[in-house]
């Protein structure tokens, strides 16, 4: 698989569908960002019906961004896999606009539940977007445009996992490299007001999950995204952990600009406490489901959060509007 080839081919079919529909961009952008919902459980129902009660009363939706762990908890076994059916299609089944995936931990397993060590795995997955309407992963990585963005979904899991892979797969290997210079030279192509990452493996977190011991460390990981992103994007979205955070630009390590936001919250809100407070920021929620949504127009992007509670009702808990 040629996957910058793929991925190169898709900025241009992603930006003719986010940009499909009167008017999406003149009037602005709006989409969900919401990570960790792969259950088909009590949860991930609660998440999804308050997301079509905020598209349909508050929010201008266009599209989804789902952060990985989309199939809990082991991956599926094929592309046409009924856990697609049970932990996508019908979860989400009245939320009318596409889903943009990107790769977790969960969608890789090779031993454990989320070990990460199969990645070929997640080829399915990429594969399962000929057979969705929904459903988008057109390559591990890629990206998309619309009048005032750039969105670019990128794989961390071979960074990120618990059972990293040797070879194509292994955390600095020949996957990680081709990866990264295609995200930077999509970055630094692009001209749009605004520029997004989104992947699964976070970068910082006041929770436990930064602090994942791993056989690689934190040096893969991190390494890709201050090489690849730090002042390049302005945010970079992540899920893994199962709380919700806005997080200020870490200037030592990454520069003034880029942002890091964390929402695994789509299902699960396991993470329940601030275990530190290392990293400065804007707003915080731990041990409650949640998601967030996104506008853009022109210069101003706005970011809403949400909380959702255990008998479904929610509340949106944190808003701001960033200009540039």
């Amino acid at each position: 698989m040629k996957i910058k080839k793929q991925a190169k081919n898709y900025l241009k079919g992603l930006s003719a569908l986010l940009l499909c529909g009167a008017g999406v961009a003149n009037a602005g952008t709006g989409f969900i960002i919401l990570g960790d919902g792969g259950t088909g459980l009590q949860g991930q129902y609660l998440v999804s019906n308050a997301i079509e009660q905020v598209c349909t009363d508050q929010q201008a939706c266009h599209f989804a961004v789902g952060l990985g762990d989309n199939i809990y908890e082991k991956g599926p076994n094929s592309s046409t896999d009924q856990q697609f059916q049970d932990k996508f299609e019908k979860p989400y089944q009245t939320l009318n606009f596409p889903f943009f995936m990107a790769m977790g931990n969960h969608d890789t397993t090779l031993l454990f539940a989320g070990d990460g060590g199969y990645n070929y795995r997640g080829n399915y997955e990429v594969a399962y977007t000929e057979n969705s309407d929904k459903w988008n992963m057109p390559a591990r990585y890629y990206g998309g445009e619309t009048e005032d963005a750039l969105f670019v979904v990128y794989d961390s899991n071979p960074m990120g996992a618990y059972l990293p892979e040797s070879g194509y797969w292994a955390p600095r290997g020949q996957f990680v490299q081709e990866q990264k210079a295609w995200v930077q030279q999509t970055m630094d192509a692009s001209d749009k007001t605004w520029k997004f990452a989104f992947a699964h493996h976070l970068y910082v977190s006041n929770g436990l999950s930064a602090y994942d011991i791993k056989p690689q460390g934190q040096g893969p990981n991190k390494e890709f995204i201050e090489e690849a992103l730090c002042e390049r994007a302005d945010f970079v979205f992540n899920g893994h952990e199962h709380a919700q955070q806005i997080i200020n630009p870490k200037t030592d390590d990454c520069g003034s600009k880029t942002s890091f936001v964390i929402t695994g919250t789509g299902a699960k809100s396991n993470s329940t406490k601030r275990w530190f407070t290392w990293h400065s920021r804007q707003w915080e929620s731990f041990g409650k489901l949640g998601f967030m949504h996104g506008y853009v127009d022109g210069a101003n992007f706005t970011l809403t959060t949400y909380v959702v509670e255990e008998d479904g009702s929610f509340t949106q808990a944190f808003q701001k509007t960033y200009t540039k």
